[in-house]
């Protein structure tokens, strides 16, 4: 049986596997496994934030139901990297981020947990 990997989006991760043309299959082949995608509600709201171009296939995806809305401590409160941060504390071991944020990966690192992010503008990297 194939591994399932709870992945968390971070904004600009999602902005650039369609800006680059990638896509969620280069994601799933990465990970050698099936994916269940989440986003932080900040995260959300920083995509929707963006012009029309950069986030309307982001935000269709999150509409579709294909990537699911998680709350992470309270919205206002926290930023986007923080309740990716929590999340990760509370879905340990079994989850990866998805971010092309360094400071944010090597916060993540830190956990234990692992990352995937766009290298080149043509791969993703787990580490």
């Amino acid at each position: 049986m194939a591994n399932t990997f709870r992945v968390i989006v971070d904004t600009n991760f999602l902005v650039d596997i369609f800006r680059f043309r990638l896509g969620f299959e280069a994601v799933e082949e990465a990970l050698g496994g099936r994916c269940e995608y989440a986003m932080v509600s900040q995260s959300v709201a920083e995509l929707r934030r963006l012009t029309a171009e950069n986030g309307a296939v982001g935000a269709s995806f999150i509409e579709s139901g294909k990537i699911a809305v998680v709350a992470a401590g309270r919205a206002t409160e926290k930023s986007a990297d923080e309740a990716i941060v929590e999340l990760v504390g509370k879905w340990m071991p079994d989850v990866v981020v998805a971010t092309n944020d360094e400071k944010l990966r090597k916060r993540i690192k830190a956990f234990g947990a692992r990352t995937i992010y766009l290298r080149a503008r043509k791969r993703l990297e787990v580490s």
